[in-house]
């Protein structure tokens, strides 16, 4: 009987160093785990901080990433809307200043490539309209302020190939917003990928 009573007691403390052993492991691995966890967050922080870094991120912009179900990446449309707004308007805004409806539709023939690639309008009386807009809204070089999307104004548009919504400008010095109409594409397939076509 006592060595029944040995063996007993002797599985009995295998059986709980066996739990301890694996609750130590476990602990281990969930500390580890955690750890690992935390420093893919904190990479994935810091890779948004840096890609965020001195770029126009609108307001409302959280709104559209929700609404937002397509192929492509978010980021080519903030890549798109910084350049336009620190870079392209600007320059745009330079160069038709003045200029008559003639003089508009050339210089679109004249610079129907770097229109397209920034504006993803591919015809003259698009452009002329757009540009008519810029010119009656007298832009002066004032600078950038901020940008807000128009929750209001999400819709699809191309028989589901583009989200479409509002985006406000503000310019320092200006009391009216300059507002346009974006489109962006909702699958890869669709070209051109982002359009700043239409003035509201």
């Amino acid at each position: 009987m006592k060595f029944y009573k040995k063996i007993l007691i002797g599985f009995i403390i295998f059986i709980v160093v066996i739990i301890i052993i694996a609750l130590i492991k476990n602990s281990v691995n969930t500390k580890e785990v955690n750890e690992t966890a935390k420093t893919d967050e904190q990479l994935l922080q810091q890779s948004v901080e840096s890609y965020s870094e001195g770029k126009t991120f609108p307001r409302g912009i959280a709104e559209l990433t929700g609404k937002y179900e397509g192929q492509n990446s978010k980021n080519d449309l903030y890549e798109s809307l910084d350049n336009l707004v620190k870079k392209y308007l600007p320059d745009l805004f330079d160069d038709i200043n003045g200029l008559s409806e003639s003089d508009l539709e050339n210089y679109f023939n004249n610079h129907k490539e770097e229109i397209v690639d920034n504006l993803g309008i591919n015809q003259s009386d698009d452009f002329v309209k757009l540009a008519k807009y810029l010119q009656n809204y007298n832009y002066n070089g004032e600078e950038f302020d901020s940008c807000e999307i128009d929750s209001s104004s999400y819709r699809t548009a191309g028989g589901n190939a583009y989200l479409s919504f509002i985006i406000n400008f503000q310019y320092k010095n200006k009391e009216e917003n300059m507002k346009l109409r974006v489109f962006f594409a909702n699958m890869t397939s669709t070209t051109p990928e982002i359009i700043f076509a239409s003035a509201e």
